[in-house]
């Protein structure tokens, strides 16, 4: 655990000392569940749930919190890559990244699995980026991500709670609200967005020892490093498909 947020602190001070260089804490919130303000009895029986991943960005200049936000509830690998689509487009088309830092708690199905190495791998082939993923210790990798995502939700609320003749059906309509007075960085995706992503996910067979990986490191000419612990030597994995 130690060493996992000493790592962590590495990245984020990396990311504030370098240009070309951003930091992303990321981590789910639980769904908000979306209820109207004056709702029929009828309306017990149905509940509008939406997902949020939410996390803070570390760069040189202009460090931002930012929350990611869909209908679609699936908190699998490729929603969570699916999600952050539109910032890492930001991060590396307008800031001119080319050194990406993840920290993140470590569920074996959302972040540290075959399928996130296999998008690693290609984002940082196609984009000719590094892309480093830190994993903290189960169960202390909340953070910054999780205030962020808790101040989304008060948004809501509060949203809904102000526009008791308002009808608020989905994410989006929520967004469109909060967005005006928030300064938290606002970005909706969906189920095609997801659906997409999962067409170009080969058959992949199991990385021997994913579950055991605490740092993961994939290169722009296409090579994959992982280590059991920050500290320690990085070895070469193979992605097999």
């Amino acid at each position: 655990m130690r060493e996992q947020f000493r790592a962590a602190k590495a990245a984020k001070e990396q990311a504030k000392e370098n240009t070309q260089v951003a930091t992303i804490q990321i981590d789910w919130s639980e769904n908000y569940n979306l209820k109207q303000a004056r709702e029929e009895k009828g309306a017990y029986y149905y509940e509008q749930h939406i997902s949020i991943q939410s996390g803070f960005v570390w760069l040189n200049k202009n460090a931002f919190s930012f929350a990611s936000i869909s209908d679609d509830t699936c908190h699998m690998a490729e929603a969570a890559w699916a999600a952050i689509q539109d910032l890492l487009k930001d991060l590396i088309d307008k800031n001119n990244i080319n050194i990406i830092n993840f920290i993140s708690d470590s569920p074996v199905s959302q972040y540290r699995n075959k399928t996130m190495i296999f998008l690693m791998k290609k984002l940082a082939t196609d984009r000719h980026i590094d892309i480093k993923w830190i994993f903290l210790e189960s169960g202390h990798g909340k953070g910054v991500a999780d205030a962020v995502g808790a101040t989304v939700k008060r948004k809501f609320d509060e949203t809904v709670a102000f526009n008791p003749d308002n009808t608020f059906e989905n994410a989006l309509s929520l967004i469109n609200v909060i967005k005006t007075n928030t300064d938290i960085k606002l970005f909706l995706y969906d189920t095609t967005n997801i659906a997409s992503l999962r067409k170009i996910i080969p058959n992949l067979r199991t990385v021997k020892g994913t579950a055991s990986f605490h740092e993961m490191f994939a290169t722009k000419d296409g090579k994959f490093y992982a280590k059991t612990v920050s500290n320690e030597q990085e070895k070469l994995v193979q992605l097999k498909f």
